[in-house]
């Protein structure tokens, strides 16, 4: 069974529009589609759906799907940020997705990049914006320590473990995404990935959403974008969920026709170096579907 649940559309920060990916999606052969626009996030409405955009997009994705029911199942989720305003109860599946955390601080500098958005008792830090937002986190609301920065990030992943409506959790080490391009320029890294903090952090968020029965996506986003050459999580996270008992699946999180799945190959290897042999699926009446690797 050929399943990507992870997909936006031109109703948020997708290129394409709902059809276009669903046609897409028939040509690659795959069975099961799952759209997962991004929820209604108030301190921050710059990629998120509008709510008014949501219940058009909820409305044209149930249509998809009657329409097409004849060739592939289609599935209405959210990408639901740990802010987001709305609940995730009336969609088919939720994805429980950090893009950015609160850091409460009691003022901010005059001047701070996109991607520190300011809100009451502090600001919220987008950990996939730019690197340059996350190196002025980390030297101003840090003091230098990215292992802190850190640290908060996993812990607000971590609440999903509390959210019934949240079935997967969306590419839990975001956080590194700009480390390779960061390597290729000769910078040092941001984050020491094998210090003992950042591993007890991780772990922490791993074993607490693997009791919750959470699915962990390995997703290939940052990779079609050229941000990666390796899927979320890294190698040793994807061990830490197999040890935790956790369940995976594969998405691409996809945002342009065309790539919904891309280095799917790839992902499933490492699912299989990490010792997994099956991948886990969420379907409409909150069951789960195994599949072999």
């Amino acid at each position: 069974m050929k399943v990507n649940l992870h997909t936006h559309t031109s109703y948020c920060d997708g290129k394409n529009s709902p059809e276009k990916m669903v046609l897409d999606a028939i040509s690659a052969g795959f069975d099961v589609l799952g759209f997962s626009g991004h929820c209604y996030t108030s301190f921050d409405e710059g990629y998120c759906m509008s709510r008014e955009q949501t219940e058009m997009y909820y409305t044209e994705i149930r249509q998809l799907a009657e329409k097409y029911k004849d060739r592939i199942q289609i599935l209405c989720g959210i990408e639901q940020d740990r802010y987001g305003d709305d609940s995730a109860a009336n969609f088919d599946y939720a994805i429980g997705s950090v893009h950015a955390f609160f850091k409460p601080c009691e003022s901010l500098p005059e001047k701070y990049p996109g991607g520190i958005i300011p809100a009451d008792g502090g600001c919220y830090i987008y950990v996939d914006w730019t690197e340059e937002a996350m190196e002025w986190a980390v030297r101003n609301l840090y003091n230098g320590d990215s292992l802190a920065l850190a640290e908060d990030y996993y812990e607000t992943l971590a609440s999903f473990s509390d959210d019934p409506d949240v079935q997967i959790v969306g590419h839990l080490d975001l956080l590194t995404k700009f480390e390779e391009l960061r390597s290729a320029k000769g910078k040092k890294p941001l984050f020491d990935t094998e210090h003992p903090r950042y591993l007890e952090a991780a772990r922490h968020a791993i074993k607490a959403l693997a009791s919750a029965g959470k699915i962990f996506e390995i997703n290939t986003g940052a990779m079609a974008k050229n941000y990666r050459s390796t899927p979320y999580p890294s190698l040793p996270l994807l061990c830490m969920i197999h040890e935790a008992g956790g369940r995976i699946m594969i998405n691409s999180d996809c945002h342009e026709a065309g790539k919904l799945d891309w280095a799917f190959d790839q992902a499933a290897e490492l699912a299989r170096e990490a010792g997994f042999k099956t991948l886990h699926c969420p379907i409409p009446n909150k069951t789960i579907q195994e599949v072999k690797l």
